[in-house]
C-alpha cells in the first residue's frame, strides 16, 4: 500500500513517467526503505526546492503507514 502511494504521487509530479520505479528494500530494524528511481530530467520536480516536495511525500506516507515504522525514501536517477 505504501509503495503504491509513493508511486502514485511521484507519477503525478514527473513528465517522463516511463522512468519511474519504486522498490521496497530491507532497511534497518523497524524501518521501511523505498528506492525511487526517476528520469534525470525529473529529479528537481520530485525533490523540490530545498527538499520540500520529498519531505511532503515522506510526511504523507508516514501518516498513512499502517505499520507505524520509520520510513526512508531515497531518490535515484
Amino acid at each position: 500500500m505504501v509503495q503504491e502511494l509513493i508511486k502514485h504521487i511521484v507519477l503525478s509530479l514527473v513528465e517522463h513517467k516511463e522512468g519511474v520505479r519504486v522498490v521496497q528494500e530491507e532497511g534497518a530494524h523497524d524501518q521501511l526503505l523505498f528506492k525511487v528511481t526517476v528520469d534525470n530530467r525529473d529529479l528537481g520536480r520530485v525533490i523540490g526546492r530545498e527538499g520540500q516536495t520529498i519531505k511532503a511525500i515522506k510526511a504523507l506516507v508516514t501518516v498513512v503507514n499502517p505499520e507505524q515504522k520509520s520510513i526512508s525514501i531515497d531518490i535515484c536517477e
